[in-house]
């Protein structure tokens, strides 16, 4: 029996077959502290601003706990799920990222910051669309590393680090 996935619970989606249990217990340690790291450093660097700019720090804080709480979400839906949404999410922010150079684009959507037309104004906040684009790449080339046998050739990796070139 290899590693697989379980289709009942996302949260724990892979299980080790005999021999393996060392290796999926190491990398849960690894994922956690990576973890810990970063709301470390998240608090930290807001004790940081603090010092400087409360105000700052007071939205950078509520930014932090929109964050995690998207983090949480991200971990609820299925592997299968992730994969069905791989390509029209890139699609969809290979879409944006021309939207945002395309001219006559109206300002109050677009607005140009430091010279660079990079975020869209959305009502309650701006985003960058080269965020979108970061997961849903990971995501297509994860799809196209995982399909079958094709990967164990150099040209079975072009198609996966070609998709990734594209928003580049």
């Amino acid at each position: 029996m290899s590693i697989g996935l379980k289709d009942r619970s996302p949260l724990l989606a892979y299980t080790a077959a005999p021999g393996q249990h060392r290796r999926t217990w190491t990398l849960r340690v690894a994922a956690l502290a990576l973890v810990v790291i970063a709301i470390t450093m998240t608090v930290v660097g807001i004790a940081a601003i603090a010092t400087t700019e409360p105000s700052f720090a007071k939205r950078q804080a509520a930014f932090a706990a929109v964050g995690i709480v998207a983090g949480l979400l991200v971990l609820l839906p299925s592997p299968e799920r992730l994969k069905w949404a791989a390509e029209p999410l890139y699609v969809i922010s290979l879409a944006l990222l021309v939207f945002v150079l395309l001219p006559g684009v109206p300002e109050w959507l677009v607005r140009p910051k430091n010279g660079a037309r990079r975020w869209i104004s959305l009502a309650l906040f701006e985003f960058q669309p080269s965020e979108i684009a970061r997961l849903a790449v990971v995501l297509v080339m994860a799809n196209g590393l995982w399909m079958g046998g094709a990967v164990r050739r150099v040209r079975g990796l072009l198609l996966p680090f070609a998709l990734a070139a594209v928003p580049m």
